[in-house]
């Protein structure tokens, strides 16, 4: 069935699965490369108690996977049948920048979206105060 709908499709059910790979792998390199940003500017909070932690070798295993998804994605993109997913990619991602530049930002700033929104805060003191919520 799948065959089918891609062969009366022209191959763009390809075309969407060769994007949505690239884009897995796009995002893993946007959260991995933020953690090094993260920690480089000393950003990033300490573990808890009880947390996991790579310690000393975050730094090596953070440029491993940012190496490797990088990699993955010029593989995917590389040959000329990637291209298309190329274009379709670099127009989802302006489309996702103009969305946070015009909607998002403002919500975040005034604290109607994101971490620091009322709801997210009272929970957080609730969680703190009351030990069998943890």
């Amino acid at each position: 069935m799948g065959i089918g709908i891609n062969q009366l499709s022209a191959g763009i059910a390809a075309n969407v699965v060769s994007i949505c790979s690239v884009a897995y792998y796009f995002i893993y390199l946007l959260t991995v490369g933020g953690t090094i940003y993260a920690y480089r500017k000393r950003l990033m909070p300490a573990h808890r108690a009880g947390d996991f932690s790579l310690g000393r070798w975050f730094v090596p295993v953070a440029l491993a996977a940012f190496a490797y998804a990088a990699g993955v994605i010029v593989i995917a993109l590389a040959p000329h049948e990637g291209h298309i997913a190329a274009v379709y990619l670099l127009g989802a991602e302006v489309v996702g920048a103009l969305w946070y530049l015009l909607y998002l930002r403002s919500r975040i700033i005034s604290k109607s979206a994101g971490i620091y929104r009322q709801e997210v805060v009272e929970l957080e003191k609730l969680s703190a105060s009351s030990p069998a919520i943890r």
